[in-house]
């Protein structure tokens, strides 16, 4: 979450931290940095500290891209006010992605993404066994809502990663939250449909190039 990390970037002890947490292998590009949190600020300088990485070297060596994590569950990416809950309003969504592509365009550009899911659960509690049989239907219109209020100033140029699974937010493992939502392959590709000028690529469930 770069709320905490990004707090101190003036502190030479910070940025030597960064510069550790940010580098990485040739051999692992393209490589998009994911960012998580819910603070326009702190998201704007965590982008423009990977957009000064980007600018130092030439484009070469650095990331590709910028993605605002929105599909995490609160109880994988360790709190309840970013990730998967950002999907409960996608006006508050627009002001982060806008922040961040203000900063993403200085320079050599970065183009910045979205990793979603096809909804959200507030809670899994009332369910006992936790067959994907019982879990609540998933609503397509939500959805195309969200998307169109996120992408509708053009903040997101780096397309959209959608999970093809709800997000739990509480009551359910990380790990089953990868697992027991059902797939729903059909709303990502009506989605699809629905944006074409929007680059959307099917996440979830994909066991390999085959699938």
């Amino acid at each position: 979450k770069v709320d905490t990390t990004t707090a101190g970037t003036d502190n030479d002890e910070t940025h030597a931290w960064l510069e550790r947490a940010v580098r990485h292998h040739p051999i692992e590009h393209p490589l998009v940095l994911q960012l998580g949190g819910n603070d326009p600020e702190s998201l704007s300088r965590a982008t423009e500290y990977a957009s000064s990485v980007h600018r130092r070297t030439g484009g070469g060596g650095a990331f590709c891209g910028i993605n605002l994590n929105c599909g995490c569950p609160s109880v994988e990416s360790g709190g309840a006010d970013y990730g998967a809950t950002l999907m409960r309003d996608g006006r508050s969504t627009r002001h982060l992605l806008e922040a961040m592509k203000m900063k993403a365009s200085s320079g050599l550009h970065l183009p910045v993404s979205v990793k979603c899911r096809i909804g959200i659960v507030e809670n899994y509690g009332a369910h006992s066994d936790e067959t994907t049989q019982e879990f609540p239907e998933a609503s397509y219109e939500p959805l195309a809502e969200w998307v169109h209020e996120i992408t509708k100033t053009g903040a997101v140029d780096g397309g959209l990663v959608v999970h093809a699974r709800t997000a739990v937010l509480s009551g359910l493992s990380p790990v089953k939250n990868r697992h027991v939502p059902p797939l729903r392959y059909d709303l990502v590709e009506r989605l699809a449909d629905d944006f074409p000028g929007l680059d959307i690529c099917l996440n979830g469930g994909v066991a390999g190039v085959q699938h």
